[in-house]
């Protein structure tokens, strides 16, 4: 029976009732203790021995009860009543999302503005291993203020409880096929959740593509006349368009398509980063003084960009001006240019003085070089050291070099010879070798270093104790206490994470993740952050972000170039490099001396010719390529317009030129999907999806299977012969990387990644001969036609030499060197040859950028 207002329930009174529903009855109750009013939810005792009732209100006590995010409701206390269960949330003052749709749509900046933060408070649960899995216009509460508030665990899942996946989303569909709920829980069900699959973060990111939709529309894109034909439309239907007419409604369009993806891998994969794809794509306000930056927590006064750049690099501005947005004239903050030259700067450090800058750089096509400047002086002086690139200067003026590493490498892809050597002068002292990142302790006295060991990376702390293995690590960075060791790391895909360890290594937590292109760490003068410069998108502008320990980002401020944080001093001040980075496609067809420019986009990152030589197949991965994050596209030799194909990372075009084997929706790292784009009419078709993790494919002569470079979770890649249709069979023992058939399709080269051996495998065997001529540095394109040569691609920096093995000598004869015209700031090149023997083609990507000091960053 309901609750009078007076009732005591433990050490509340009841003021008034609020709602009734299924899963409790709510109050407006008043807490004596801290003189405040709350929000009372009951579980009415008759209904609490309703097994499933008292299973669903436990949940939600346990998953709120975990939560603290601005944009989930609170919870306060728990306890029981008369044998009923009740929770005590915070008391919110408003209307539900539904209340507040029934007007009809919202405009385009309220409508981010929701969505956004509701991508933020479904972060925060997902960062705690719980999924909604029940978000709903009803469940979500627009404060007065306008922040939503997320409601109604008692459906959420905590990932980490070994209940059957599958059973429990049966069993919630089960419960909720009445009449009158296609629209309150079904309809924003996605679409392995009515299947009867697991769900997971990326269920509730669909829920939420659903709520943007809708919010935008003023309809829920998949509504039909009955709750069969509703369901089947969410199972099988694309979403009708929203028909927004400016530059940030088609970007919205992209975003609200792909959370609406029927297969999970193509969403967006973690909520942080729709989040920060709403955000960025936020109309600016009209007036001036509203803020562009987002302030830190607690700040009294917030941050906003206050004007652009100025002075050319490449087109692109020179300082930029930020201020805080007040009533009164706002102060500035400086970007203040340090070098001029045209190339490419890779790191800077500032001197234990303060007033010097030591950075390396690689101008006008050389190799990275160590300079040195002053505040308020425009010239740099070299120092008198071999090619070197920086790593880490000491409080005592001395710095870790990189030796034998060439300006190519991108930064933290290092591998070189680790030396120490005083900036007061003297000769480099070699220290370790294999060495990709290094910093000093606060004292100068040990290092931290990241190398490279046979199949994992080590984080050593200092040198030879090993706090941290795993893959792809790099950009090590000790706090100024000492206590915390930052670093980036990935897992077998391009994007990175960004964690910390203790120096004893007792505790490793990982602040973000999903980044796909993140360059630089820094942290904090007080040791309570870590600044790092990262996209969450496919485009190359990089914005600054600092996370505290506990994860949470905030916005530093917004950089519409590409930005790398390299260092922050005791007084906050901060070394960037800005620029531009950009890739381009060129090819030489026969009797050109000179190279033909092909580019189409902004960021080419694979290449591939057609059988005769005469078409160029290659990715484009910023944004251009749209949400997916890869497109593929043909374009002929003698140009023209580029064709797109669809969406995926190309890798090898069919014996007969009729299809695209490409990575789905992928950016060049592993994919559990691959497709078969046609270069003609047709559509593109799935050839494998499964657990297998492929990052590398060419078709076998037939052109019915692949020879797929490709792993198991957890274990090593190895090569694989996959057909449509069929499960993938393994063809070589694990360790191998790349793999290219012979004619016939019987037999094929494979590289072993670990020592560059090369051996002849038989496709009926796993066991293979090592081929004469010692370890391969090239990179396998092909096999000839006869079948005695392989066709390898050697890259030089800046530039590359197609060269012919013979497989029976080892023996290695130049086809051609291919060169840049210009090599200035050349970090990738990659050059390829057609199978018809008389076109040579090559993608590079070129960066130029300069060093800039921040100042009054917040």
């Amino acid at each position: 029976m309901p609750l009078a207002p007076g009732a005591q329930v433990g050490p509340y009174v009841v003021v008034e009732p609020v709602g009734f529903g299924g899963m409790g009855e709510v109050y407006r109750a008043r807490d004596g203790r801290l003189a405040r009013d709350v929000a009372l939810k009951v579980l009415p005792a008759e209904v609490a021995s309703d097994a499933d009732r008292l299973r669903r209100f436990k949940q939600e006590a346990r998953a709120a009860g975990s939560l603290s995010d601005p944009h989930l409701v609170t919870v306060f206390d728990s306890g029981l009543h008369d044998g009923a269960p009740y929770l005590v949330f915070e008391l919110l003052e408003g209307e539900t999302l539904r209340a507040r749709l029934a007007s009809g749509p919202l405009p385009l900046r309220r409508a981010l503005e929701l969505g956004s933060g509701i991508a933020a408070g479904l972060a925060a649960a997902h960062e705690k291993g719980i999924v909604h899995r029940d978000l709903k216009p009803e469940n979500v509460f627009v404060s007065r203020d306008g922040r939503p508030k997320i409601l109604d665990f008692g459906l959420a899942k905590l990932r980490h409880v070994g209940e059957g996946a599958a059973g429990s989303d049966v069993a919630t569909r089960s419960r909720l096929t009445s009449p009158g709920t296609v629209l309150g829980t079904l309809g924003y069900m996605s679409p392995e959740q009515l299947e009867g699959r697991e769900a997971d973060p990326r269920s509730d990111i669909f829920a939420l593509g659903l709520l943007l939709h809708e919010a935008l529309s003023g309809r829920h894109p998949f509504e039909r006349d009955s709750l069969e034909a509703t369901l089947t439309a969410v199972l099988t239907r694309d979403p009708p368009p929203l028909g927004l007419d400016s530059a940030e409604g088609s970007t919205v369009e992209h975003i609200v398509a792909r959370c609406l993806e029927k297969r999970p891998e193509a969403r967006f994969q973690s909520a942080r980063d729709l989040a920060f794809a709403l955000n960025n794509v936020m109309p600016f306000p009209r007036s001036s003084s509203e803020a562009l930056r987002k302030p830190r927590s607690g700040t009294p006064r917030g941050l906003a960009l206050a004007a652009a750049v100025a002075a050319a690099l490449a087109g692109m501005a020179a300082a930029f001006w930020l201020g805080r947005a007040t009533g009164a004239a706002p102060p500035l903050e400086e970007f203040q240019r340090l070098t001029f030259r045209r190339g490419d700067v890779r790191s800077a450090r500032f001197a234990p003085d303060g007033q010097t800058i030591v950075y390396s750089a690689a101008w006008g096509g050389g190799n990275d070089k160590l300079y040195t400047t002053r505040l308020g002086s425009p010239e740099s002086r070299a120092l008198d050291l071999p090619d070197a690139a920086l790593l880490a200067m000491s409080s005592a003026g001395e710095m870790a070099i990189c030796l034998g590493q060439t300006s190519h490498v991108i930064p933290g892809g290092n591998d070189c010879t680790l030396a120490r050597v005083a900036l007061a002068g003297g000769a480099p002292r070699p220290v370790l070798e294999h060495v990709r990142s290094a910093d000093f302790s606060p004292d100068g006295r040990e290092l931290a270093v990241i190398r490279r060991a046979d199949r994992d990376d080590r984080l050593e702390y200092p040198p030879g104790k090993v706090l941290v293995e795993g893959d792809g690590l790099s950009h090590v960075r000790i706090s100024p206490s000492g206590e915390w060791v930052a670093f980036m790391a990935r897992s077998g895909t391009p994007d990175r994470a960004i964690e910390v360890v203790r120096r004893d290594g007792t505790q490793r937590t990982t602040l973000a993740q999903g980044y796909y292109r993140g360059f630089g760490l820094a942290w904090s003068p007080d040791s309570t952050e870590v600044w790092t410069t990262t996209s969450d998108g496919g485009g190359i502008h990089l914005s600054l972000y600092a996370l505290d320990l506990r994860g949470r980002r905030r916005l530093v401020v917004a950089l519409p170039a590409l930005a790398n944080i390299l260092d922050v001093d005791r007084e906050g001040r901060a070394l960037l490099s800005i620029g531009d980075l950009r890739g381009d496609v060129v090819a030489w067809p026969p009797g050109e001396p000179r190279e033909r420019l092909l580019s189409w986009l902004e960021f080419p990152r694979s290449l591939a010719f057609s059988p005769d030589g005469r078409t160029l197949y290659f990715s484009e991965i910023g944004q251009g390529a749209g949400p997916s994050g890869a497109a593929v596209y043909a374009r002929g030799i003698a140009g023209g317009p580029a064709v797109r194909l669809g969406d995926g990372f190309a890798l090898d075009v069919s014996p007969d030129g009729r299809l695209v084997a490409a990575l789905a929706r992928s950016r060049g790292g592993f994919s559990r999907e691959l497709l078969a784009i046609p270069t003609g009419p047709g559509e593109t078709r799935s050839l494998y999806s499964g657990e297998l993790e492929c990052q590398d494919a060419r078709w076998l002569p037939s052109g019915d299977a692949l020879l797929v470079a490709g792993r198991q979770p957890s274990r090593p890649v190895r090569l694989w012969v996959v057909r449509e249709g069929a499960a993938p069979r393994p063809v070589t023992p694990e360790g191998f990387g790349a793999g290219v058939p012979a004619p016939g399709g019987v037999s094929f080269v494979a590289q072993r990644p670990s020592d560059g051996a090369l051996l002849l495998f038989d496709s009926a065997s796993q066991e293979g001969r090592v081929l004469p001529g010692g370890p391969e540095p090239g990179r396998l394109e092909r096999v000839t036609p006869d079948g005695r040569s392989l066709v390898v691609a050697e890259t030089l920096f800046p530039g590359s030499r197609i060269l012919r093995r013979d497989i029976a000598t080892g023996e290695r004869t130049l086809i051609r060197e291919l060169q840049p015209e210009d090599p200035t700031g050349i970090v990738l090149f990659r050059g390829t040859f057609s199978p018809s023997g008389d076109t040579f083609a090559a993608l590079y990507v070129r960066a130029s950028t300069a060093l800039f000091l921040a100042r009054g960053l917040r």
